[in-house]
């Protein structure tokens, strides 16, 4: 399986893990001062590689300027390949029979 590093949920995916980075709950902006550009994250997670990325090097992540903020609901829509869960398979029952006349 797949486990994501920053929370340890696991995944027998590798394409789940990287909906997982993907997913978005919130809108993190942050100026990373190792980097020296302001990135957009949308879920702690993929914050959290980020910084783990800095550390493999050696470095802590030093960052400024951050902000949080909501997701709009029309933005947290998942990847357009999933099927939703609310989906409703055709009713199964008897063949409907021909009309006698």
């Amino acid at each position: 399986g797949y486990r994501c590093l920053e929370c340890g949920d696991a995944f027998s995916l590798e394409k789940s893990l990287a909906r997982h980075y993907d997913r978005r709950s919130m809108r993190i902006e942050v100026t990373c001062n190792h980097c020296a550009r302001r990135l957009v994250f949308f879920n702690k997670c993929s914050l959290l590689l980020h910084a783990r990325e800095h550390k493999d090097k050696g470095l802590v992540m030093q960052c400024s300027h951050l902000v949080m903020k909501p997701v709009a609901l029309d933005q947290m829509v998942g990847q357009p390949d999933i099927t939703p869960l609310l989906a409703v398979p055709p009713a199964l029952g008897p063949p409907a029979l021909p009309a006698l006349g």
